[in-house]
């Protein structure tokens, strides 16, 4: 968690099912770049990531990504999200203790 990667690249696939969600990234091919590849970027449970902003129609396959995130420590093509910056330059978390995307403190949680 100590690690803040970020992936650049094209959504394949956006699974909102539970325990957790995940998004599968194709990063282009680039000589030397430690992220290259297809990537699982895991998120939170469904539940949660919603009440950040996320929703089912947040990512579609084909659309352009940027997250940042956290790769596993055994060198594995998948990464803890931290957060995804959507087309429109909106910061998504996937945490409800993070901060809104303007940087305002969470709701609270009822």
């Amino acid at each position: 968690m100590s690690k803040n990667v970020t992936f650049q690249g094209t959504v394949l696939e956006y699974n909102r099912e539970n325990p957790r969600a995940h998004i599968i990234v194709k990063v282009p091919e680039s000589a030397g770049k430690e992220t290259d590849g297809t990537w699982d970027i895991e998120g939170d449970a469904v539940n949660i990531m919603v009440k950040q902003g996320w929703s089912r129609t947040t990512f579609k396959p084909g659309d352009p990504i940027s997250v940042i995130g956290h790769p596993m420590k055994d060198g594995s093509r998948a990464a803890s999200l931290y957060y995804a910056i959507v087309p429109d330059g909106k910061r998504l978390y996937h945490d409800v203790a993070r901060p809104n995307a303007d940087g305002s403190p969470p709701p609270p949680q009822p």
